[in-house]
């Protein structure tokens, strides 16, 4: 059985996807993500299959074509990082796999901030509740993937309403691309701040160097 090569494409812009990214793709008979990834990468004229919610019809294709031919699942971000990986090991046991990782959103915001991250608490808030309040009294820094539910200006709205005091939050959007934009808010502001649906929020001391 051939492996199956789970891609992390990393935060978005092509600069920041790894070579080897790259060369599994180029490799690749048959494609497999998201539309606006397979999209990316049409020059190459690989066979594809795009996920769209289809993720049991997906589970399917690759036990169907994984004897014959070589698939790439490319994903965004880290592989490691709240991809796809997590369900297709759990949906296919006996499949080998091959990961290649990418550069997370959450790691190119630490970077932007020159913040260390080994030490800070990180999740993403997609589709659940999270106590942001009662984390980020506890941690000194607090990475977190927001959504169209729990965006900066909610998280901001969760922190005033719990009295949190002594925080900034460095909201980014569109990370890697030219039009990139990192702005550091107190929570006041951030509550009244629209940002990209998919955003990276830092909240983190004010006094924090490193």
């Amino acid at each position: 059985m051939n492996s199956v090569r789970v891609v992390g494409l990393g935060p978005g812009e092509k600069a920041y996807i790894l070579p080897a990214a790259i060369e599994a793709i180029q490799k690749a008979d048959i494609l497999i993500g998201a539309q606006r990834h397979l999209d990316a990468f049409s020059e190459y004229g690989k066979q594809t299959f795009c996920i769209a919610h289809r993720f049991e019809q997906m589970i399917g294709f690759i036990k169907e074509k994984a004897n014959k031919q070589n698939i790439a699942v490319v994903v965004s971000g880290d592989t490691g990082f709240y991809s796809l990986l997590r369900y297709l090991k759990s949906n296919l046991p006996d499949q080998e796999f091959d990961v290649i990782p990418g550069i997370s959103s959450i790691t190119l915001m630490f970077a932007r901030l020159g913040f260390m991250y080994d030490d800070a608490f990180t999740t993403s808030m997609h589709g659940k509740e999270l106590d942001v309040a009662r984390i980020v009294r506890e941690y000194k820094k607090v990475g977190l993937l927001t959504d169209g539910k729990a965006t900066p200006a909610a998280i901001a709205q969760k922190l005033e309403s719990a009295g949190v005091k002594g925080k900034l939050m460095a909201i980014g959007e569109r990370l890697s691309y030219a039009d990139e934009k990192i702005s550091k808010l107190t929570p006041e502001q951030a509550k009244k701040y629209e940002a990209d649906l998919l955003s990276v929020v830092v909240i983190y001391d004010e006094d924090i160097r490193v």
